[in-house]
């Protein structure tokens, strides 16, 4: 090679190293998350004399507050302060009043929202991060073609809402929808190391199991009270096959509850598996067992099915020996034989769900039945306006001119009341039937690229002799959101924020991959140029 193509090469190779270490540099001061940032407490300090200040105004203009109120305000001024100087907290936080359904609970019983001003605090508090640590204010962040489909979804729910038979409902579900994927930006942003990851999964998983426990306690004993709203039996009527009210967790919906619970499992079954910590390993086995057997007691079938359909792939993925999956059913068996038979006649009865009267072509079972007229009129809504729907959160707008017109429900009267109100039972149907053509490829697209990211950056990880444990958190929460996905077939939801907050720790550990990737590789190249 001749000398003056060499010294060209040697050039190259220190301008490519001191950008990447510069860019590598940069990289790490963002891991480092924004409570490592020195910052001035002045800022702090002054917004919380502000607040303060207004606090006790507004509490001794209104003297009828009780005095509880008051200690609570106090605490949430503290809290205010904490968040400010460590977003993560509000991401903490949100996921437990998530999870636990704390702030719904909260305004049932008269008290004011929880997640609205958690959710704002939060993203304010992340603004003000942003503006202290940057001569600039705010710059737009690269998007990538998973997150490009996402915002192309969001666009035609938007495009859907335009053309809806009633506006009104639209938009008010796009409002909700919007509140729910806020909650998800909040932890994209503020859950950005592998501490702060863990510690998210951490809370998700302990906020599950405390709410499991409490069910268990409740559905077990027979005990009526529901522990201020966290062990509820549910409030839609939703019976077992003896009659009785089935178990349905914070939030009244048996269900949804089982949804949850199943899309749960998989965080706790991996922790239980690949950690190597004793304590861990025991205290994640009994969160597991709770759970489970709260999913048990929502006598939820097709949640049930979904996580026969989810374990098994799991089990494929880590590779679990013959034996120790022999040992694992034996004791699944022992459970399903101890608990009493009225909570889990339902789930002998799967097969209904592939049983048709031969004269019908319909299942002898109502619930099932109904779902199927549910489903149906969905298919009609899909078909009669194929490209942009009815209308997001129209469904059940349209519901009886559909079903009307198969000759279903025909004798129903008060279709106005909210009993009268229909849900499609299937989160696809739902899709189909309110965005249309648009909708559903844009969804299926966007979660079709979200998990071969996830998967590529597993892969990158396994390869990787440094960051083998990370993978856990990578497919833990892969089949986390594969099982809500399963039990979507079965369950509508796409304005529940359980599965945007999934979504949100999955955006946040290809972000965590991502730097740790460029990391490892700007570090590469600085050893190899001054080797």
């Amino acid at each position: 090679m001749p000398p003056h193509s060499s010294q060209k090469s040697s050039k190259k190779l220190e301008s490519i190293a001191t950008e990447t270490i510069s860019v590598g540099s940069v990289q790490r001061q963002m891991q480092t998350g924004l409570k490592s940032a020195n910052l001035s407490w002045l800022p702090f300090i002054a917004i919380g004399i502000i607040l303060s200040f207004g606090a006790a105004v507004a509490l001794n203009l209104l003297t009828a507050v009780p005095q509880f109120l008051i200690l609570g305000s106090v605490i949430g001024l503290f809290l205010i302060l904490i968040i400010f100087q460590n977003p993560e907290i509000g991401g903490y936080l949100l996921i437990f009043t998530v999870f636990t359904n704390m702030s719904d609970l909260f305004t049932e019983k008269g008290f004011p929202s929880v997640n609205k001003p958690l959710i704002a605090i939060t993203i304010f508090s992340i603004l003000v991060h942003l503006f202290l640590q940057s001569e600039k204010r705010l710059q737009l962040p690269t998007l990538t073609r998973t997150e490009i489909t996402l915002l192309g979804y969001f666009l035609v729910i938007g495009a859907s809402a335009l053309i809806a038979s009633n506006r009104t409902i639209a938009f008010d579900s796009v409002l909700d929808l919007m509140k729910d994927v806020a909650v998800g930006l909040c932890l994209l942003i503020t859950i950005n190391t592998k501490p702060k990851l863990k510690t998210a999964v951490a809370t998700l998983i302990l906020a599950v199991a405390f709410v499991s426990f409490l069910g268990v306690i409740k559905t077990a004993t027979g005990y009526e009270q529901t522990f201020w709203g966290f062990a509820q039996n549910s409030a839609f009527g939703q019976v077992s096959d003896s009659g009785v009210l089935r178990y349905g967790g914070p939030i009244g919906e048996s269900n949804v509850w089982a949804q949850v619970l199943a899309a749960t499992l998989p965080l706790t079954i991996y922790q239980f598996a690949k950690r190597s910590e004793t304590l861990t390993r025991f205290t994640m086995a009994v969160f597991t067992l709770f759970i489970f057997l709260a999913l048990l007691f929502t006598q939820s079938r097709g949640a049930i099915l979904a996580l026969f359909i989810v374990l098994p792939l799991m089990a494929l993925e880590m590779r679990i020996k013959g034996t120790t999956l022999l040992a694992v059913a034996l004791i699944g068996l022992i459970v399903l034989l101890a608990v009493p038979s009225r909570y889990t006649e339902r789930i002998r009865n799967l097969q209904i769900f592939f049983q048709t009267d031969q004269e019908y072509g319909l299942s002898q079972d109502e619930s099932v039945a109904g779902r199927r007229e549910k489903m149906l009129t969905g298919l009609a809504m899909f078909q009669a306006k194929p490209f942009l729907g009815v209308g997001f959160g129209n469904y059940n707008t349209n519901y009886w001119e559909y079903a009307g017109q198969l000759g279903l429900e025909s004798g129903a009267t008060d279709i106005q009341s909210e009993k009268g109100a229909r849900e499609p039972h299937s989160l696809y149907i739902e899709i189909m039937s309110e965005t249309g053509l648009l909708g559903i490829l844009t969804f299926t697209t966007f979660f079709g690229l979200l998990f071969w990211d996830l998967y590529k950056a597993r892969k990158q990880m396994l390869q990787s002799s440094k960051d083998t444990s990370w993978y856990i958190w990578i497919t833990s929460i892969s089949f986390a959101i594969i099982s809500f996905l399963v039990s979507g077939f079965f369950l509508h939801g796409i304005r529940f924020r359980y599965l945007w907050v999934l979504l949100g720790l999955a955006f946040s550990i290809l972000y965590i991959s991502k730097q740790i990737t460029e990391s490892r590789l700007s570090n590469k190249i600085r050893d190899t140029y001054w080797a």
